[in-house]
């Protein structure tokens, strides 16, 4: 009986290496196709999937802001507000998907477990507020915050909790949850929280990394069938390949960084993000 316990057991373990395999195998095809997108855009620019290849590099870097980062940019080539921000919905999943996979030995499921409760929890009244008040009440007060806060980090020496509370984990991904639906920024919160631990750079990027990626898709999948102007097109998924080969370039970027240069690049783009909100909602 124990023999054959231990049999299964093993056959588990293999199916699962396999499986490890293949995935890990898959992400590198995507990125030989990225790095063949790469050479095709650079002999025949398309501005658009450079816009995403650079924005996404950026980014990666510490996680987040490439909505921040890529908008402004986007919106000056294409002049079509609707068509940045379905190629800025499609370039983050895919960005953000990488990242979550090239982290998913650090990270954690229990641990992100209250983040996501918080979040969830809010999201829906987070579409209500995007869909029923103006936009630009929310711009300004969460960029004013970030703006306030990030550029304090930069001068001062890092705040420092002690208590890393169920209910403090929770209330960080609640608000994510309305942040992440009124001004596409879900990891707002939770990035200030693990910063303000003290905890190393894989450890916060482990945490708030995911929270991104899993608010986005649940936030999309609310969206979807209450608003008719969040499609997304198959011809958008060229920038599925410039936004990976960034997120791996970004990433490679991060394992460069000590702890604290890796603070002071996130301080960096929590500042970029609360400008470029404040300036959008004024």
């Amino acid at each position: 009986m124990t023999s054959k316990t231990n049999l299964h057991g093993h056959e588990v373990v293999c199916r699962t290496e396999l499986i490890i395999a293949a995935i890990s195998v898959a992400y590198k095809a995507v990125l030989v196709a990225a790095a063949v997108c790469l050479y095709v855009a650079l002999a025949r620019p398309d501005y658009d999937a450079l816009i995403v290849l650079v924005c996404a590099t950026l980014s990666s870097v510490a996680g987040f802001a490439f909505s921040a980062i890529s908008g402004p940019a986007l919106l000056h080539v294409i002049g079509d507000p609707v068509k940045a921000v379905h190629i800025m919905l499609v370039a983050s999943v895919a960005l953000q998907s990488y990242s979550v996979w090239a982290l998913r030995k650090s990270i954690k499921l229990q641990e992100l477990l209250p983040y996501f409760a918080g979040g969830i929890s809010t999201v829906v009244p987070g579409v209500y507020l995007l869909l029923h008040t103006p936009t630009a009440i929310y711009l300004v007060a969460l960029g004013a915050f970030l703006t306030a806060y990030a550029s304090y980090l930069l001068v001062r020496p890092t705040l420092r909790l002690t208590n890393n509370s169920l209910v403090g984990r929770m209330l960080m991904g609640a608000l994510g949850g309305i942040t992440g639906a009124t001004a596409a920024f879900p990891g707002a919160f939770v990035t200030i929280w693990c910063g303000a631990h003290g905890w190393d750079k894989i450890r916060q990027r482990a945490i708030y990394q995911p929270f991104i990626l899993g608010m986005q898709l649940v936030t999309l999948a609310i969206m979807v069938p209450t608003s008719p102007t969040v499609v997304v097109r198959p011809e958008l998924l060229q920038y599925v390949a410039p936004a990976m080969l960034g997120s791996y370039l970004g990433l490679w970027g991060f394992s460069k960084l000590s702890t604290p240069q890796f603070n002071r690049v996130v301080s960096g783009l929590l500042l970029v993000s609360g400008v470029a909100m404040l300036l959008k909602g004024l």
